[in-house]
């Protein structure tokens, strides 16, 4: 008797648009396409200090694409963040100095891969995640969209279930995937920012918090096939 495998992939096509979102298990690296990364609003880059773990999204990226050559990351971030406004801070951290808005993104380009690194969380001088708002990772996901609207092509993005984890907020992961379908569905409605969306569930978080993909693909198909409607509704 065959072995009923879980279905670990999900995919739909927005009405009237030539662009689809998936729901992926696997690990994000695996797909291609530019990648989104959430990073603290200081845009830390040293992994050696305790600000960044090595086992984050953003310490693998580091790793796996510069090599260590933190001041080449360092220079293409600057570059980026010439003309933003930041508060200088004063305290006894270990890491940078200039804290930038919630929601900035800077985009990086790096062995021919592409990254929105999107700040999502302000560290306390000890490294830990000061509270933040679940609306605080909705208006990123928009300020994201406007981002690559500005300076992206519509070659695939995928995305991680931002500030799921350290960010401490009391949401499921099932609502942080909600919340990224939705805001992309709003922003397609106005312009097609990408052939397709990809969101990417680790296989831990699949498994330690039982995520319902049955229900997960329903909540797709209706925000496709009706992208006017209202969550509420």
């Amino acid at each position: 008797m065959p072995i009923s495998r879980p279905k670990l992939s999900i995919r739909k096509k927005l009405k009237e648009l030539d662009s689809q979102i998936e729901i992926q298990v696997g690990n994000l690296f695996d797909f291609q396409g530019a990648f989104v990364i959430g990073c603290n609003t200081a845009f830390d880059t040293n992994t050696n200090i305790g600000m960044i773990s090595k086992n984050s999204l953003q310490g693998q990226c580091i790793s796996r694409f510069y090599h260590g050559k933190i001041s080449t990351l360092d220079s293409d971030i600057t570059k980026e963040l010439k003309n933003q406004s930041f508060e200088e801070l004063t305290d006894d951290r270990s890491g940078k100095k200039k804290r930038y808005p919630l929601g900035t993104v800077v985009k990086l380009k790096n062995k021919n891969k592409v990254f929105y690194w999107i700040s999502i969380a302000n560290l306390n001088e000890y490294g830990s995640v000061e509270d933040i708002d679940f609306e605080v990772i909705q208006e990123g996901l928009t300020k994201l969209w406007e981002k690559v609207k500005k300076s992206g092509n519509i070659d695939p993005l995928v995305i991680p279930l931002i500030g799921s984890s350290r960010c401490r907020i009391k949401k499921s992961r099932t609502e942080f995937v909600k919340a990224i379908i939705e805001s992309f569905v709003l922003v397609c409605k106005d312009k097609k920012i990408s052939e397709k969306l990809i969101i990417v569930i680790s296989p831990q978080d699949y498994k330690r918090y039982s995520i319902n993909l049955k229900q997960l693909e329903e909540y797709l198909i209706c925000r496709c096939n009706f992208p006017d409607l209202k969550e509420s509704t």
